[in-house]
């Protein structure tokens, strides 16, 4: 956080991430010295043929992308 403001940063990155890709993981890894917290939120797209079901998805975001307590994954 900024010394000159008490509210916190968050960034919020909505994706389908099927599956999480390098290119996924390189952002999450810049927002983190952006940001004070990122969220990453794995969306349901019915109109798109997933490959792997939401709740796989959301693993493999928590195992690969959000290793730190700056980064939170959750499904939308």
């Amino acid at each position: 956080m900024k010394p000159d403001d008490s509210r916190p940063r968050i960034a919020l990155f909505p994706a389908s991430f099927d599956p999480i890709t390098n290119g996924h993981l390189d952002l999450i890894r810049r927002w983190r010295s952006s940001f004070d917290r990122v969220v990453v939120a794995v969306a349901r797209n019915p109109q798109k043929g997933p490959l792997y079901p939401a709740q796989v998805r959301l693993a493999m975001a928590r195992e690969e992308g959000v290793k730190t307590t700056q980064s939170v994954a959750d499904q939308v």
